[in-house]
Parts: C-alpha cells; structure tokens; sequence
C-alpha cells in the first residue's frame, strides 16, 4: 500500500469517529431534554419546620377534607373506565 493512501484511509477514520461523537453528544442531550422530569415534591403541600405535635394538630386542622367522598368517587370512575 502507498504511504498516501495510509494516511488518507487514517484520515477518514478519525473523521468519521469525531462525526459520530458529535451526533452521540447531540443525541444524548436531545433525549435528556426531553425526558419528562417527575417531582412528587411540588404536588405536595409544603412540610412544616417542626415536627411537634402542636404543629402536627393545627396542619391536620388546616387541611380540607370537605370534598373527599367527592373525590374518591370521581377516582372509582377513572379507574372502572379505565379497565
């Protein structure tokens, strides 16, 4: 083989090598991007600084528990459409 045509046949491979790592970078920040990201956190009421029992007794007074037959009926529905 000439010495040319070695160090043409190197070229190419670098070149198709540093080509695939720029489409691998880009497909790995394109699908970490798009992944949704769930955060159980923010659905969720706020935790309270302490944990006496004081404070325990005025968050559970504070929560509103008027519409739970409501709800839970609602979630009967969705779950029998659902099967």
């Amino acid at each position: 083989m000439p010495p040319e045509y070695q160090q043409k046949s190197k070229a190419v491979w670098v070149v198709v090598i540093i080509i695939a790592l720029v489409i691998l970078a880009f497909l790995v920040y394109y699908f970490r991007n798009q992944l949704p990201v769930y955060s159980p956190a923010a659905e969720t009421a706020q935790t309270p600084a302490s944990d006496a029992v004081n404070d325990i007794e005025k968050d559970l007074g504070a929560t509103n528990l008027d519409n739970l037959d409501q709800e839970l009926s609602d979630i009967d529905k969705e779950l029998n459409t659902v099967q």
